[in-house]
């Protein structure tokens, strides 16, 4: 029993026991949740309250685990751990440290990215522009001090890791899923001449307006996994609401920002 995300906000009604942030933030009101698992045959008797570090995608490596099964496509990185291990045996947790990060993406509002102790979160929803921050969440579980200045280099390492992993999800997006295949040959009467050479002119298009007014693309979560995009500038276009607003859409480098004419 759990939950897919913090309380929607609502005020008066939801509440996140002091924890920073809704539904839908990368904060961890947002995304920290209760679970009660109960399994007679597996989990001991008795009551045990654990704060071990889990999240939904340990399921999938747990289930496999329990089913003694391995992934048909191995090249195919899964995101997770097991924790078959801490359910055997609860009182194990004092002595077992999680391996993988664990990764928020709410693209284009924000993201976080926790290894270990440390927790990168980005968010755009309460200020212009993407700020980003760091805690300890360990320390400071309601995320009260921003650390970015006393380990900026742990920021840097965090910001890398996590373009890397949304760059992957992405590809995994694109090119690693048998869904699009099916879908494309069940559409495969439409994949004529015209239609071919409708989808090159729409892609141009997006091509052309991304080069030359890259708000419009980054500012809409289409490309921010290319870190040298810096996506700062003043547009007319639609997508940045108001003429001559500066759209600061940089997703990874809050500090600098880049002004150019579209």
């Amino acid at each position: 029993f759990t939950s897919d995300n913090g309380p929607a906000n609502f005020p008066g009604v939801a509440l996140s026991g002091g924890l920073r942030g809704m539904k839908d933030d990368s904060f961890e009101g947002g995304i920290r949740v209760p679970t009660i698992m109960e399994w007679p045959a597996v989990i001991p008797n008795g009551s045990y309250n654990v704060s071990y570090p889990m999240y939904t995608n340990d399921f999938l490596p747990t289930i496999m685990e329990l089913l003694d099964v391995s992934s048909d496509t191995p090249s195919w990185t899964l995101d997770g751990d097991s924790i078959l291990d801490v359910l055997r045996d609860p009182s194990t947790l004092g002595h077992t440290r999680r391996q993988s990060p664990m990764m928020w993406s709410y693209m284009p509002r924000g993201y976080a990215y926790m290894e270990h102790d440390m927790k990168l979160v980005a968010d755009r929803r309460y200020q212009p522009g993407m700020r980003t921050y760091l805690f300890n969440i360990s320390a400071d579980p309601y995320e009260k001090h921003d650390l970015s200045d006393v380990y900026p280099k742990t920021k840097r390492q965090l910001q890398r890791k996590y373009i890397r992993w949304y760059s992957g999800v992405m590809w995994s997006q694109m090119f690693e899923t048998v869904c699009i295949v099916d879908r494309i040959n069940s559409y495969s009467k439409l994949l004529t001449f015209p239609f071919i050479l409708v989808l090159i002119a729409i892609a141009m298009i997006w091509l052309f307006c991304g080069y030359f007014c890259c708000c419009c693309v980054c500012g809409a979560g289409l490309l921010p996994f290319i870190p040298w995009r810096k996506c700062c500038c003043r547009c007319n276009c639609r997508r940045c609401k108001r003429k001559g607003q500066l759209s600061a859409s940089s997703l990874f480098d809050d500090d600098q920002h880049y002004d150019r004419m579209c």
